[in-house]
């Protein structure tokens, strides 16, 4: 397969590609700020299929970038105009096919959320990392924010839904509470609204304290918890959650 350039634009809105692409370079930029990424191998989980960590990574001088994330092409090398290449590929991060100690650095941006099963993703990405290697993952919101039914991308109709309300009501209450509303045009049908958020499996509905017991499982040790503003954009930005993980030992604690 012939290579692609990370840096030719893709055909996306340009004003959501713009912030997708800032928001990914933000955090590759912010995991080199914990530990630089300069000559590391770098794991990207639910990596973006575009490419954009792929381009700020192999801009700040990674030996090796690899995401991984089942909308990515299958197995599609790239590289950026000038320097050293990268991968994303179609892979299911619950059965990781690399070899245990592989690489240096993992990244996963607001990928936690909609994994179905967590643990399994931490205990694959412990066991890849090298000991000593680190970890960002970072949280957009979680099922029991204002809004983690993720709808919050389609404005219309994440302000007819009253924030918790989805936690509160059963699916019959919220039909009953978004007919009414809903009745003009909207993106999406009171049905899609429904089934997205109590039936899809686009979001795991894992609320903050199964987040936090699913890392003291693997004895997992965060270096902290903290909240990480996003860069200022043209739309609105949101609070996320961030952890940084180090592993520290042969045992590689986190």
């Amino acid at each position: 397969m012939e290579k692609t350039p990370a840096c030719q634009g893709q055909n996306k809105t340009p004003s959501l590609s713009a912030a997708i692409r800032a928001f990914n370079h933000y955090m590759v930029d912010t995991l080199d700020q914990v530990r630089p990424v300069a000559g590391r191998t770098v794991l990207d989980l639910g990596a973006s299929p575009y490419g954009f960590a792929l381009e700020r990574a192999l801009e700040l001088g990674v030996s090796e970038y690899v995401g991984v994330s089942l909308d990515a092409p299958e197995h599609l090398p790239v590289s950026n105009c000038t320097g050293p290449s990268g991968r994303l590929l179609r892979m299911d991060a619950t059965r990781l096919d690399f070899p245990d100690d592989r690489f240096d650095l993992a990244l996963s941006m607001a990928a936690f959320e909609h994994f179905l099963d967590g643990r399994r993703v931490l205990a694959e990405m412990h066991r890849v990392l090298k000991p000593g290697g680190s970890a960002l993952v970072t949280f957009d919101r979680i099922w029991t924010s204002a809004r983690g039914h993720h709808l919050h991308h389609i404005e219309p109709v994440a302000e007819l839904i009253p924030p918790w309300a989805y936690l509160l009501l059963s699916e019959g209450s919220m039909r009953g509470l978004l007919t009414p509303r809903g009745s003009g045009e909207l993106p999406m049908s009171v049905d899609e609204v429904l089934h997205w958020i109590y039936h899809s499996g686009e979001i795991n509905r894992v609320d903050i304290r199964e987040f936090r017991e699913m890392f003291a499982s693997l004895s997992l040790r965060p270096s902290g918890w903290c909240r990480l503003r996003r860069k200022p954009l043209e739309q609105p930005v949101n609070w996320q959650s961030m952890l940084h993980c180090t592993c520290r030992t042969r045992q590689k604690i986190f």
